[in-house]
């Protein structure tokens, strides 16, 4: 951890001589400088004057609480000009967000994270009341390179995160119809596991960056070979729905190279869970 006469060489090559930015050469100084290069200019005579300004302004600046720079009496700075980077999401979404975030982050029962997620506002005084599988909760971070030039999410990543939370509650359904091998071999490809047939997508709002996505699915309407799954992507930042999707999964025997009826069983699992989730709509606006 630096100390504030290390920030102020730091300070000192930044601003005492911000008129003259140009390639420079190192003073003989460096070995007595404790690595830090200092260009011999900022030695001449006519750059003096301004150094022990700009240096009287970074020590003030280090005093001012108003300042970006402000150190508390007895703290230590960074140990670098880099150090100390702060979550450009944490700056953009309101506290009471960020709480309900870590809370679902935190919470460790299912059951416990589904109903904090039905209390929330979709930013139009109402409520979510659409019940989705706890299980299939997949939160995606949204980055900077995700944005397109019209300013916002390029709408193919939609697809792409909607993916990744697919996957997410194909493989706890897994575990539910056979333990972690078979759910190992179903996000595998290997034996009878589930291929995409089509997939739609509604898109309801536009994300920026930064923001933090909820991804969401629940299955219905389910035959013999196939069967329907309907999801969501929910902003934290906005505290909506940003899009909707349904998509068609069929039932495939990786070995055989062809859809199949996965048994009585397995299918007696999924409609059980489909029941379960029955007894609300889905977002159709």
């Amino acid at each position: 951890m630096a100390s504030i006469s290390s920030l102020l060489k730091i300070g000192f090559q930044r601003s005492a001589c911000t008129s003259a930015w140009r390639p420079y050469t190192l003073s003989s100084s460096l070995s007595q400088g404790q690595g830090y290069p200092i260009p011999s200019r900022y030695f001449s005579s006519s750059c003096t004057r301004g150094s022990r300004n700009s240096v009287s302004q970074l020590q003030n600046a280090f005093k001012d609480p108003s300042s970006p720079f402000y150190l508390e009496p007895g703290t230590e700075g960074p140990a670098d000009p880099g150090a100390g980077f702060i979550n450009p999401e944490k700056v953009h979404l309101p506290p009471v967000i960020m709480s309900l975030t870590e809370t679902v982050n935190n919470t460790k029962s299912p059951q416990t994270r589904c109903a904090t997620l039905w209390l929330k506002g979709d930013g139009n005084n109402t409520s979510i009341t659409y019940r989705f599988d706890p299980t299939s909760y997949y939160e995606e971070i949204v980055n900077w390179g995700d944005m397109d030039a019209f300013q916002h999410v390029n709408n193919v990543r939609y697809v792409r995160y909607l993916e990744s939370g697919r996957i997410v509650w194909m493989y706890h359904l897994a575990l539910e119809l056979g333990g972690p091998i078979l759910a190992k071999d179903m996000i595998s490809g290997r034996g009878v596991s589930l291929i995409l047939k089509d997939i739609s997508v509604r898109y309801r709002r536009p994300v920026t960056f930064p923001d933090t996505l909820l991804i969401a699915h629940r299955p219905h309407d389910s035959h013999p070979t196939h069967f329907s799954s309907a999801g969501i992507i929910w902003s934290y930042a906005q505290q909506t729905i940003v899009a909707t999707s349904d998509s068609t999964l069929v039932w495939y025997d990786y070995d055989r190279l062809k859809k199949c009826d996965p048994g009585e069983a397995k299918r007696a699992i999924l409609e059980k869970k489909i029941e379960m989730l029955s007894n609300s709509s889905f977002p159709t606006k």
